[in-house]
């Protein structure tokens, strides 16, 4: 319950409340508020007994929306344009046809309800899923238009994982290269973190965001799908390494 905090009347409602407030006898500012509503009133009985008559044909009208209306469609007026199916609109104002929006939303209704029980009985799902070609020719698109913006196409990179990459080449004698000596290799719109030419071996450093589950090594769906084309691209060995766990391991 609410109480007025200058006569102590309850009510279940706040809004209540405040409406009550405002008029409240003891209220000392009611007084104010009930001389602005009568100054409204008063105003709004001028404005209601005017006559407002059209400037062109002198017809007369209930207020001033609808003679702005009026003014705008009048036949006496010379900046109608007549419209088919319409009965005119007055220059530059855009032309809309009776009963178009009635027959949109009747569509949109029907779409939406059959979008609906496709959805639950299982027929799609949200969103389309494009065909590998069509990815990568989006990949090689997107890239294209960077370089027509900017001039070069240049990944980001994480210099802790070139050092890293650097590592492994003098423990395992390989010659990945990477961002910092030389460049990464570009493959089917993706660019590879280092890759061994001569060895045919392809290598990721994989930040936290990398994976659904960091703790438990998953990897999204992106990355994922990026490891399964480049393996079926080049037929390579595939070695990943988990920043999170310090984990570094081979793919299957």
């Amino acid at each position: 319950m609410y109480t007025c905090e200058y006569c102590g009347k309850e009510f279940d409602n706040y809004h209540k409340l405040g409406g009550h407030k405002i008029h409240c006898e003891k209220n000392p500012n009611a007084a104010k508020a009930n001389l602005q509503l009568e100054e409204a009133r008063k105003k709004r009985k001028i404005n209601e007994s005017q006559h407002l008559h059209c400037k062109y044909c002198n017809k007369e009208v209930a207020n001033q929306g609808c003679l702005v209306l009026h003014e705008r469609h009048c036949k006496e007026n010379p900046d109608r344009i007549e419209c088919k199916g319409n009965h005119g609109k007055t220059k530059g104002k855009p032309c809309s046809f009776k009963g178009e929006t009635k027959k949109t939303r009747e569509f949109l209704r029907k779409k939406g309800e059959t979008f609906h029980n496709n959805y639950i009985d299982g027929k799609f799902k949200l969103g389309s899923n494009h065909s590998l070609e069509t990815k990568e020719h989006l990949r090689y698109k997107a890239i294209e238009y960077i370089k027509l913006c900017k001039g070069t196409c240049s990944p980001r990179y994480s210099i802790i994982g070139c050092n890293y990459i650097d590592k492994l080449n003098e423990q395992f004698n390989w010659n990945l290269q990477h961002a910092e000596n030389g460049g990464e290799i570009e493959i089917g719109g993706y660019y590879l973190d280092g890759y061994d030419k001569q060895l045919n071996i392809v290598f990721e450093y994989d930040e936290p965001h990398h994976y659904k589950d960091v703790i438990n090594n998953i990897l999204t769906d992106k990355d994922l799908e990026r490891q399964k084309y480049i393996i079926d691209k080049l037929h390579c060995e595939f070695y990943r390494y988990n920043e999170f766990l310090d984990y570094f391991y081979k793919v299957n």
